[in-house]
């Protein structure tokens, strides 16, 4: 029998895979103009945007009842939960034109500078460290309150 994991843990876990590929960008955008591995290109290419949109509907799925059960008024759960749909197509839609940069680079037909990409990488990983950090102490409240 295989134990499965539950909601909160796996989007911790994704959480914490989310703040390694923050690391990795970071270190992209410290290095450029060098040139950018293929593998880690290819795995850009074939894993943010996936992890990006699991976290999404985890998030989704798990925080935004908790979110609407916490406040009084019904309008205010509304307020706070579009502004997180909104905050997360953006990050969605960051994620994807850094695929963008990334699918462009590897077919040499990116008309980007390195300093483009790298404030590119920068701002996608900050973006992303913030996010977590706020969902994250969400999160804590959340089990404070259970408790």
């Amino acid at each position: 029998m295989i134990a499965t994991q539950s909601p909160l843990a796996e989007l911790e876990e994704k959480y914490r895979e989310l703040a390694s590929w923050c690391d990795v960008m970071q270190a992209l955008a410290d290095f450029l103009p060098c040139h950018i591995d293929a593998q880690v290109s290819d795995n850009i290419r074939a894993n943010l945007l996936a992890l990006v949109d699991r976290v999404h509907r985890l998030e989704e799925a798990f925080l935004f009842p908790a979110i609407a059960g916490c406040y009084g008024c019904e309008t205010a759960a509304e307020i706070a939960i579009e502004r997180r749909r909104k905050d997360r197509q953006h990050d969605r839609d960051a994620t994807q034109n850094l695929v963008n940069i990334f699918h462009d680079l590897q077919s040499n037909s990116s008309e980007l500078c390195s300093e483009t990409i790298a404030y590119t990488l920068r701002g996608l990983a900050q973006r992303m460290r913030r996010h977590i950090v706020a969902e994250t102490e969400l999160m804590s409240l959340l089990r404070r309150k259970a408790a």
